[in-house]
């Protein structure tokens, strides 16, 4: 029988095609073996089993057929949190959090403590320390936020926990994907958010929220179909296409999004949205040539790519 380090090597050079064929090797040898990775070397010279070493060499061919590493884990981190995720509901993606960072810096900056005003939100670490001091502020506890397409509450769950006296609506049309959102509700001490059903603001009219919400916030889908279809094949073979693809030109959910929102935003309030790398100029002139909106924003994400839109009713 094979030891840990021997069974990782033997995976890793299975996978050294991939271009982290190593780490997705230890990431899988931990999921089959049920061993948290701080004990990996650490228990490296101990003998596996004959059944331990087919259950990973199923997961590495898994892999090496393109199933994305987050389906064979079932488990994706975003905002430092373990998020489960399962076929038919979409994978988070790091750059989304800026979604998440804009949120808290507008709905902390009416609350300022000295420190923030001299040195400003310099990084996810930051304002999480910035908040835990301010969840007590009136401004904080009476946000209302909505959160539409939640997919795997990535957005709403890591909302809640740097604003955690905010009331939170997170909605999707997919039975699945509110499911595992529920579900990391739970598991992440979130259970405060609610994860009504419906298309777009359908579950905000049932929960009476017209004219109540400080914020909406979306990662919509925005994946033309021409780019669809030059996708990574883990992508297109795997992930839900209609958490990504809205329609031919991949703006479809997002003119609705634009136009339907300040129907349930407070004057005053924001639209945070995510957007696609080539979308920049025609969002901003959607947003600009309408009467709803003003101090509209684009910023990049960490790859200095266009991603998060901010625009106040």
């Amino acid at each position: 029988m094979k030891t840990i380090l021997e069974l990782y090597d033997t995976g890793k050079d299975l996978l050294r095609g991939h271009s982290e064929g190593a780490i997705e090797a230890r990431v899988l040898l931990c999921k089959s073996l049920a061993m948290e990775a701080e004990k990996f070397y650490a228990e490296g010279d101990t003998k596996v089993t004959r059944g331990e070493e087919r259950r990973y060499l199923r997961l590495v061919a898994k892999r090496l057929s393109g199933v994305p590493l987050s389906y064979l884990t079932n488990e994706k981190e975003f905002w430092s949190l373990r998020f489960d995720v399962c076929r038919g509901v979409l994978i988070p993606r790091p750059e989304t959090e800026l979604i998440v960072e804009k949120v808290v810096e507008l709905a902390s900056s009416g609350a300022k403590t000295k420190s923030e005003e001299s040195g400003g939100i310099q990084s996810k670490k930051s304002v999480k320390s910035a908040n835990r001091k301010k969840t007590g502020t009136s401004k904080i506890k009476n946000t209302l936020i909505a959160d539409i397409g939640t997919g795997s509450g990535n957005i709403a769950i890591a909302l809640a926990e740097e604003l955690p006296a905010a009331q939170i609506v997170a909605t999707d049309v997919s039975k699945t994907a509110l499911k595992v959102a529920r579900m990391n509700a739970r598991k992440l001490g979130a259970s405060h958010v609610i994860f009504p059903q419906g298309s777009l603001f359908a579950p905000l009219d049932r929960f009476k929220l017209s004219g109540r919400c400080d914020f909406i916030v979306s990662n919509p889908p925005y994946v033309s179909q021409d780019e669809w279809e030059t996708l990574q094949p883990e992508v297109r073979g795997f992930e839900p296409k209609r958490a990504l693809v809205p329609g031919k030109t991949g703006l479809e959910f997002i003119r609705k999004l634009v136009k339907g929102a300040p129907s349930y935003l407070k004057s005053g309030g924001y639209l945070v949205f995510e957007i696609g790398f080539d979308q920049k100029e025609d969002v901003l002139c959607l947003l600009n040539t309408s009467n709803d909106w003003k101090n509209v924003q684009c910023f990049d994400d960490l790859s200095s790519i266009p991603r998060a839109i901010v625009a106040k009713m």
